[in-house]
């Protein structure tokens, strides 16, 4: 499989950074779990006050999603919410995009908190 990285981002607040680490992680192993990829790209970048990443992939649909539970998105969506932020997936027979957006230098959101 080839993979791409492309890196465009500003400083990450300790939270963000962690976050996007774990979203590259959950969205690598989709791809190696429930795919037929033979591409991957990932990028981060600046995008007006908020980082983006975004991961793409061109085997979407390839493989059954086996045994697991499904939750790897959901909780990702969870822990993006904490810092404000948001995830968006969508893709055809033949791809697969997940992007995710936070703001710079977001911070957790204290429980209870608006």
């Amino acid at each position: 499989m080839q993979a791409d990285v492309s890196l465009g981002a500003p400083r990450l607040s300790p939270e963000a950074d962690a976050l996007l680490g774990w979203a590259v992680r959950e969205a690598a192993t989709n791809v190696v779990r429930h795919s037929t990829a033979t591409r991957c790209a990932i990028s981060v970048a600046r995008e007006a006050g908020h980082v983006g990443l975004l991961v793409e992939n061109d085997g979407a649909g390839g493989r059954p999603a086996g045994s697991g539970d499904g939750s790897g998105l959901a909780g990702l969506a969870d822990r993006v919410r904490a810092l404000r932020g948001s995830v968006s997936t969508d893709g055809d027979a033949g791809s697969f995009r997940l992007r995710v957006l936070v703001p710079e230098g977001a911070s957790l959101v204290p429980e209870g908190a608006a």
